[in-house]
């Protein structure tokens, strides 16, 4: 399956859209943790969010 993550960054600014594949729904929630995760340290910021929803 094809996953979506979307990234905000403080105050609901958007920052990044992503697609990737995963087998399931679990699967996607640790891909989409460790993408957050990078995306979040590259950024610099203190805070952000994301979403994952199927494509």
């Amino acid at each position: 399956m094809i996953f979506k993550i979307v990234i905000f960054l403080p105050s609901n600014i958007f920052y990044k859209e992503l697609e990737f594949e995963a087998n399931n729904m679990y699967e996607a929630q640790n891909i989409g943790n460790q993408i957050f995760r990078e995306e979040f340290e590259r950024s610099g910021k203190k805070s952000g969010n994301y979403f994952i929803e199927p494509k």
